[in-house]
């Protein structure tokens, strides 16, 4: 099925002063008027944020709104930012004209609201933009807006291919930033992030570290419904099938099915199980029946094999024996996906299980059912 796009509205450049904070000379005057054929919805994240009647800290409060106060975009954007911290997170944003369902009409701190509703409205686009660059700085944000357009802009297989790629790329570098600019100073008053999230379609912020860390996982079920709506079939056999690695679980997760997870950061292989062997099966069918989506899942692959030859914890649920079963299938299976020396390190590792101890390795450390 081929998805017809609706064109997007154009995005209005506006001219920002490089002004910050509360100057208080002709800037706050001066406005950039964006088209209202498509007026903006925004929710207050803050209690008693002020609403003032011109743009910047230092002017006349008109009223405070409160957290969860609904909001109507004018279409105006001043030219002046001010830089604030909100809740662990430095924001630096222009202000924005709004009306309030009582008819109050102001201005507030684009940092203190998030956006509801259509999101490539030309308020919305503006606000996501300076959001970013001010975060990731200006080389980043053209690369996320980029893979945002691009995303958006998929139409088959090929298309969904590079963007996953492309995407998975993308956010190992986002997170690294994430973890070195917010900091978690209250659980029960979290900054919103809502907006990298809507700048990152595929992807899902959650909280990582008990809860010290953000990070963006991919969202199989969103890349799945979307691969659904291409003109091929091949993207969607791929995700069905990452899907399946990631015990079925429509969210990313650290671990695959190959591992078992018995404590917080870290657990046991599940080798002599028959998972390796499942996988590999799975994963040879693919490679020899589609050419796309090949290098993400010789990645998996290389994380499979990782698990067997070079297990980071030297630990295993099964026993020796059972271990060595797998070994042994999947060698007999002469899976044309392995390469000759990846066989050879594989019979290798298979005799290092027959002596456990001497090759630090841990086995046997599946609980019995009782």
């Amino acid at each position: 099925m081929t998805r017809k796009k609706g064109s997007f509205i154009v995005i209005f450049a506006v001219l920002f002063f490089n002004c910050k904070n509360n100057t208080n000379g002709d800037s706050e005057k001066t406005v950039k008027l964006l088209p209202q054929d498509t007026l903006t919805r925004m929710v207050v994240t803050l209690d008693n944020l002020p609403l003032r009647i011109a743009p910047g800290t230092d002017q006349t409060m008109v009223k405070e709104l409160e957290q969860g106060t609904e909001l109507e975009t004018t279409g105006n954007i001043s030219p002046l930012k001010t830089s604030q911290l909100i809740r662990g997170v430095q924001r630096e944003e222009p202000w924005v004209e709004v009306k309030a369902t009582d008819g109050a009409k102001g201005w507030i701190f684009g940092g203190a609201v998030k956006v509801e509703g259509a999101q490539n409205t030309p308020v919305a686009s503006v606000l996501r933009k300076e959001r970013l660059s001010s975060f990731f700085g200006s080389e980043k944000t053209r690369q996320i807006l980029q893979y945002r357009t691009d995303f958006y802009s998929v139409e088959n297989p090929r298309d969904l291919e590079n963007v996953f790629i492309r995407g998975t790329i993308l956010r190992d570098s986002l997170v690294q930033t994430m973890e070195n600019r917010i900091e978690i100073l209250d659980h029960d008053n979290l900054p919103d992030l809502s907006w990298i999230e809507d700048a990152m379609p595929g992807f899902s912020l959650g909280m990582v570290a008990e809860g010290t860390r953000y990070y963006l996982f991919q969202d199989y079920g969103k890349m799945s419904v979307w691969s659904k709506e291409t003109t091929g079939h091949e993207d969607d056999a791929f995700f069905e099938f990452i899907t399946f690695i990631n015990n079925g679980q429509d969210l990313e997760g650290f671990y695959s099915l190959w591992f078992e997870q018995a404590w917080d950061y870290g657990g046991y292989s599940l080798l002599g199980e028959g998972k390796h062997l499942l996988v590999l099966t799975r994963m040879e069918k693919l490679m020899e029946v589609q050419q796309l989506f090949r290098n993400p899942i010789l990645k998996l692959k290389m994380k499979l094999l990782q698990d067997v030859l070079n297990s980071p914890t030297g630990l295993y649920g099964s026993s020796a024996e059972k271990i060595i079963e797998e070994i042994d299938a999947i060698l007999a299976a002469d899976f044309k996906i392995l390469s000759k020396a990846e066989r050879n390190s594989l019979a290798l590792r298979k005799k290092q299980f027959s002596d456990p101890a001497k090759f630090g390795l841990k086995l046997n450390l599946k609980p019995t059912s009782i």
